[in-house]
């Protein structure tokens, strides 16, 4: 097993990014791994993304990952997934979007669809977020159909690393014609750095 990657930074607003890796086992030892699991042999794996600057707050990004392995015996199947869409970030009012058409094709089936997100840092304590998910599918069980998924959350840093947060969530997927939830989410972090 082992991985290889480096970032390029050609002109200030461009940047190249490129990974690989190949991951194997032993399946001589008979232990049931994530990888024994899903493959029956070695599993290469290739990534390429590009950044560009357009003006100050807005990028374009575009990503490519390919994917070849075993499913079962005697079969070697690959998997290609791309993405492109674009982001912007505003610190001076604590804004980021970002919006993205995304293609998944692979042994088990096709999807594509578009992703949009937005948040607001209203404080260095106070957020807001949501993220908004519709896909297309086709499996290779003959199961196609569309989802959508969306998840709104604000949150609230009561004291120095402790944050509450409440999340809403929607969901219409082939399992569930409507499926709403809501969260409530207690989190502490203890950052070791601020106390050196």
């Amino acid at each position: 097993t082992g991985s290889v990657g480096t970032t390029l930074y050609p002109l200030w607003r461009l940047s190249f990014n490129l990974e690989g890796s190949y991951l194997n086992e032993n399946r001589s030892l008979g232990r049931v791994t994530v990888l024994t699991f899903f493959a029956n042999d070695r599993i290469l794996q290739g990534r390429a993304g590009v950044t560009v600057k357009i003006i100050d707050p807005l990028s374009f990004i575009g990503n490519y990952s390919y994917q070849q392995y075993k499913p079962k015996a005697g079969l070697f199947t690959r998997t290609n997934i791309a993405d492109i869409g674009f982001k912007s970030s505003i610190p001076d009012i604590g804004l980021t979007a970002h919006l993205t058409y995304m293609l998944r094709k692979s042994y088990g089936g096709e999807a594509q669809g578009g992703l949009f997100g937005i948040r607001e840092d209203f404080t260095d304590r106070i957020y807001a977020a949501t993220d908004l998910n519709y896909v297309k599918y086709k499996k290779i069980t003959n199961d196609n159909d569309w989802a959508i998924s969306s998840i709104t959350q604000a949150g609230f840093e009561v004291a120095q690393g402790l944050l509450i947060a409440a999340f809403f969530e929607f969901n219409r997927n082939d399992m569930f014609n409507r499926d709403i939830r809501g969260t409530l989410q207690l989190q502490y972090v203890f950052d070791s750095a601020k106390y050196n």
